[in-house]
């Protein structure tokens, strides 16, 4: 197997690789591999090491990385993937993109929530790991972003057992879940007074236009068609008149379509449709991993919102979960604030920079830590100043944040 050394030139360009010798520390062997070539060598082992985790996460998932690296990466060149072998087997894959002077975990807009796969590996890997990410073979002098780890996150709990002193972290707006580890009627009876009665009044007003069906699809054969009408579903209304739908976007509809088929032959993608008669009028996109439903998307037709579509599928959605004993909660994987009405649990999510232990990297670190303290200075006076001001009150309502990422305000002190 090929190993290699992070290339310091600029993605997008040729990519120069330099084989190595195997990083070994205590038995293990650590090493990079590099963009589609890397990915095709490490595919078959990493399906393996998902396969034998029955607590693995979609995002964890190779074809979570290939979709990206077909479809939405900008220079497939500057994905890399850090692995770890111990007597010649796959146990660790930190998949990684190359932006810049830093390292990025995958992320996009459509593609939250990351983590490394590590299943079993006791929290000891972690320092032998770290020794040969920073040294010239590994990291080298490269910042290490992890833009959204949840709190159970393999990256997380390493980082708070063995704390980096160049690390800032960040509280984002935590992931949304609920437990179905109960009866729907139980369920329903948490959720707000306000949201039940919605509830009936939807089911009373479609029940007049006609008969509502609830299908799941997970086989692989019907996704295909599951698909189709998902697209059309969700480029309903102001998103595909503004351009903002999956249907508007080549690259956003190969890369749901390359999850649907990819993951949906392994029983871990699943399309919900909501019938109104002969016509399809909600929808929702999940991902089946690690005893939950994660709820990547979900749309209706807008021209019947007044009947509550999301909320009437949705109900159904968590009926079938909690009769489904292989199934523990339903995450919503962002904090979404429509689904406040279920009284959903919050898992905490936080992002982190690791700057390198050189001049550079503690000045960046130091110049970043004075930023963030000058905004949060900044956010407690206007809170202080502007208390009583109603336009202003939505303000620190936002997650913390707000104010850290590069919004300006423009009005006097």
């Amino acid at each position: 197997m090929n190993q290699y050394a992070i290339s310091a030139h600029a993605p997008g360009k040729s990519v120069t690789v330099r084989q190595r010798s195997p990083g070994v520390n205590s038995g293990w062997t650590f090493q990079c591999e590099w963009g589609a070539e890397g990915l095709e060598a490490l595919e078959r082992p990493w399906q393996s090491l998902v396969d034998s985790d029955p607590q693995v996460n979609f995002y964890q998932c190779p074809a979570w990385a290939r979709a990206y690296l077909e479809h939405l990466a900008p220079q497939t060149g500057a994905l890399l993937f850090i692995t770890g072998w111990r007597e010649q087997n796959l146990r660790l894959v930190i998949p990684l993109e190359r932006r810049g002077s830093e390292l990025h975990l995958l992320h996009h807009d459509h593609m939250t929530l990351a983590d490394a796969l590590a299943p079993g590996l006791d929290d000891e890997v972690w320092p032998k790991l770290w020794t040969w990410m920073r040294s010239p073979a590994g990291l080298g002098n490269l910042s290490l972003r992890l833009p959204a780890l949840p709190s159970h996150a393999v990256l997380e709990r390493w980082l708070d057992r063995y704390p980096e002193p160049l690390a800032l972290q960040r509280i984002l707006d935590g992931s949304a879940w609920l437990s179905c580890d109960r009866s729907y009627a139980d369920l329903l009876k948490g959720a707000s007074a306000n949201h039940r009665s919605n509830l009936v009044r939807g089911l009373k007003r479609a029940s007049k236009l006609g008969p509502l069906r609830y299908e799941s699809i997970s086989r692989p054969d019907q996704l295909t068609a599951a698909m189709s009408h998902f697209l059309s579903i969700e480029a309903s209304g102001w998103k595909g008149v503004q351009g903002g739908a999956v249907a508007c976007k080549p690259e956003l509809v190969a890369f749901y379509s390359s999850l649907c088929a990819s993951l949906g032959s392994q029983g871990r993608c699943e399309i919900d449709l909501l019938w109104l008669g002969p016509s399809p009028i909600a929808t929702i996109f999940w991902f089946r991993t690690g005893g939950a439903l994660h709820l990547q998307k979900i749309a209706y037709l807008e021209e019947l919102g007044e009947l509550g579509p999301g909320r009437l599928i949705m109900a159904e959605a968590l009926q079938r979960a909690c009769t489904d004993p292989t199934l523990r909660r339903v995450s919503f994987i962002t904090r979404c604030p429509w689904a406040d009405g279920w009284r959903t649990e919050i898992t905490p999510v936080r992002g982190w920079t690791i700057y390198p232990n050189t001049w550079n990297g503690r000045l960046l670190f130091a110049l970043e830590r004075a930023k963030i303290s000058i905004k949060q200075s900044l956010r407690a006076l206007l809170k202080k100043r502007l208390s009583h001001s109603f336009w202003f009150e939505p303000l620190w309502e936002y997650p913390c944040d707000w104010l850290q990422a590069g919004n300006m305000l423009s009005f006097p002190l």
